[in-house]
């Protein structure tokens, strides 16, 4: 009777002992599996940045926030567009200054993502979209992908 109660004993062991090296590789599976899902944190850039030469990887995003006055007909527009083989267009928005009054700048948000390995060029000018030949301001980035 003694030798049957040890036997299971051991036999449970055992068992608990699979048991736990099978959890814990489920656990350090879905760990692995859950970092390749996470994204890398988007760059951010503001207009004292303008000149730099900047990396990214791969699905990354590039956000620039630029310092702007709809109300005066001046917007940020793309002069030379990046190659969109390496980055592309995701969206424009503006967001208007907490507190201020009408016609008070803001800040036009532009944001960009890395689509695949390469280095290109990207200027915006801050311009009248119908007076395109005066340029007030100029904002230009080197990016390098990968």
């Amino acid at each position: 009777m003694e030798n049957a109660r040890e036997a299971r004993r051991a036999r449970v062991a055992r068992a608990g002992w699979h048991g736990g090296l099978a959890v814990t590789g489920m656990v350090w599976l879905s760990a692995c599996g859950s970092l390749e899902a996470t994204p890398p944190a988007a760059l951010v850039f503001q207009d004292a940045d303008s000149g730099r030469t900047v990396g990214l990887s791969p699905g990354q995003q590039l956000v620039l926030r630029l310092s702007a006055t709809p109300s005066t007909g001046f917007l940020w527009q793309t002069a030379t567009a990046p190659s969109a083989a390496v980055l592309t267009s995701v969206s424009s928005t503006f967001e208007p200054p907490t507190g201020g009054g009408l016609g008070a700048g803001g800040t036009q948000v532009i944001t960009f993502q890395a689509a695949a390995t390469g280095r290109t060029a990207l200027r915006l000018v801050y311009v009248r979209p119908f007076d395109p030949s005066v340029v007030a301001r100029e904002f230009t980035l080197t990016i390098q992908v990968g």
